[in-house]
């Protein structure tokens, strides 16, 4: 792949935010996961 290859870096870039974006939604499950029984504990009392 050369560097004047503009689609195929644009390509790597699409590919790279997907991942991330992805990440980032598995984070927030987690963050969510572990902050729901805080939630519901705090409800509660």
């Amino acid at each position: 792949m050369s560097v004047h290859d503009p689609s195929g870096r644009n390509h790597i870039s699409k590919t790279l935010k997907n991942y991330q974006q992805k990440a980032l939604l598995k984070k927030k499950k987690e963050v969510n996961i572990s902050f729901l029984p805080l939630l519901i504990y705090t409800k509660e009392y």
